[in-house]
């Protein structure tokens, strides 16, 4: 069972949910007020950087936390997927409300000096393993500051989770030019081995006409899966499921990295041919979920993407290219409070 937000909040009444999820940004930013004057947040009045160290199962993600500035996307910083047109003013008006960044967006960069520089000691501040088995350490980056900030600024990043939070502040500076959205905290985790999982999000869509698959695919009867070839889907429904293989000469024009991905060979290739769109289909990182979904709804289908692999994320970012929303799932997330940054002019 998925817990809600109620039971994080009876867990602790210092538990995030109660600022991330709040009734009112109102009473998200007493929130953070009470704590801050309550001793629960202590203030870091040096600054500098910090490294975050994530141990889980099949890995280690490493990160340097700093504030990114908020520029248009272009050159300094590329989105990693599309997002939808509206982000909504929920993620808006929480950080007007509160003045904070409450969790981290992670970017990921190119800069060859970055791998180095995670491995530098410093300072442990944080050391603990969650309810998951996995472990987070934040240390002090005893490494001159103005070094690492010039090594990252060097090359463009690519933001690989927070896109909605990043467009959040870029839609608060428009309008006000508040200056609490100029910058925010982020995770850089090299661009390449960043240590995370990236796992596949899938879709299910309520309503579909099967048309010619074949025209598009190679075709054939499978067992429900994910799928682990670049740009395959597994396409299940009520009565059968079949692995479909793009025609790869359909694709002759499309960058590489962009072919590789089951989601852009969906909208590309099968969405046409099942009457649905990116505005009807639903989302889900749970493949149980959405094939459930499929047996239970006489019409409905289930769409199981692979997961892209690291090389074309990469390549995608070189390129400026992106790939279709909620297509890559980045695991396991730095976990919010660990850090916050609280806006103070005395302090920018």
């Amino acid at each position: 069972m998925i817990e809600g937000p109620d039971t994080y909040r009876r867990l602790s009444p210092y538990n995030m949910t109660h600022v991330l999820l709040p009734d009112s940004v109102t009473d998200a930013s007493d929130v953070l007020d009470a704590w801050e004057h309550g001793g629960v947040l202590l203030r870091d009045r040096t600054p500098r950087f910090y490294r975050y160290t994530i141990v889980h199962a099949d890995g280690v993600a490493i990160g340097i936390v700093g504030l990114l500035d908020v520029v248009p996307f272009g050159e300094r910083v590329v989105g990693h997927e599309e997002t939808m047109p509206d982000v909504g003013t929920d993620r808006r008006d929480l950080l007007k409300a509160t003045r904070a960044n409450l969790d981290l967006i992670v970017v990921l960069s190119p800069a060859p000096e970055l791998s180095s520089m995670l491995h530098t000691d410093g300072r442990t501040r944080i050391d603990f393993t969650d309810s998951d088995g996995v472990r987070h350490i934040l240390s002090d980056l005893d490494l001159d500051p103005e070094a690492v900030a010039g090594a990252v600024a060097a090359h463009p990043v690519a933001i690989a989770d927070g896109h909605h939070r990043y467009g959040a502040a870029q839609q608060l500076l428009r309008q006000s030019g508040d200056p609490v959205a100029r910058r925010i905290l982020a995770f850089v985790a090299p661009a390449e081995h960043s240590g995370f999982d990236v796992e596949p999000i899938h879709r299910f869509a309520p309503s579909v006409r099967l048309g010619a698959l074949d025209d598009a695919f190679v075709v054939e009867p499978s067992e429900v899966r994910i799928p682990s070839e670049p740009g395959v889907i597994v396409l299940a429904t009520a009565e059968a499921t079949w692995t479909l293989r793009p025609r790869l000469e359909l694709l002759e024009e499309d960058h590489p990295a962009l072919a590789a991905a089951s989601t852009h060979v969906a909208r590309r290739l099968l969405y046409p041919l099942l009457g649905v769109d990116e505005q009807t289909v639903e989302f889900s990182p749970y493949a149980d979920e959405v094939v459930q979904r499929a047996t239970r709804s006489p019409g409905g289908a289930a769409m199981l993407m692979a997961a892209v692999p690291e090389w074309a994320i990469a390549a995608a970012a070189e390129a400026g290219l992106r790939f279709p929303h909620k297509t890559t799932l980045f695991v396991p997330k730095p976990r919010a409070g660990l850090i916050i940054r609280r806006f103070a002019a005395d302090l920018e």
